[in-house]
This record gives C-alpha cells, structure tokens and sequence, in this order.
C-alpha cells in the first residue's frame, strides 16, 4: 500500500480535500444504486410491456437480473460504509484544524 503522503486518494491531512473524498464516495454509491433502480426498472418495463425480441435489453419472460442488481447493492453499502468513515475523518481535520 502507498504512503498515506504520496497515495493520489489520501486527503494528506487537508479538510477540504477529506470532504472533497467523502462526495466522491457519496456520488460512487449513487451510482451503484441508480444502476440497480435503472436494470430493475428496464426488466420491470420488459414483463409489463410484454417486450418480444427486444434487442436492446430485457424481453417479457426474461429472469431477473439477480447477479447485477445484487453486486450494485453491495458496491454502493461499501461505498456509504467509505464515504461514512471519510465524513467521519473531514470532521476530524476540521475539528484539530
């Protein structure tokens, strides 16, 4: 792992830059969501519209998308979980500022 002084994601002890992070992680876990609102919300259109031979995506009868929604899920509860401890952190550098 990188020295904390020359790792290119450290905050290196500046509060701006530690918030900076923590809506970097906030934005990362929005992200992560909206794709697993976007592909349950594509299958769900699929199975209501009775979509056949939809090139571009789901068609009706198609099985959920477990696998993808799921990892979605868990990449953005760690996202929150990073940018929680990286507010955590900004909060602390502000504080001893």
């Amino acid at each position: 792992m990188a020295d904390r002084e020359t790792d290119r994601w450290s905050d290196l002890g500046d509060p701006a830059k530690a918030r900076r992070l923590a809506w970097m992680w906030v934005i990362f876990a929005l992200v992560a969501a909206g794709g697993a609102g976007l592909s349950w919300l594509a299958w769900w259109v699929a199975q209501v519209g009775n979509y056949q031979d939809n090139w571009r995506g789901f068609n009706e009868g198609d099985g959920f998308p477990w696998i993808f929604v799921a990892v979605c899920v868990v990449a953005g509860v760690w996202c929150l979980f990073v940018a929680r401890r990286q507010w955590s952190r900004a909060r602390h550098l502000a504080r001893d500022h």
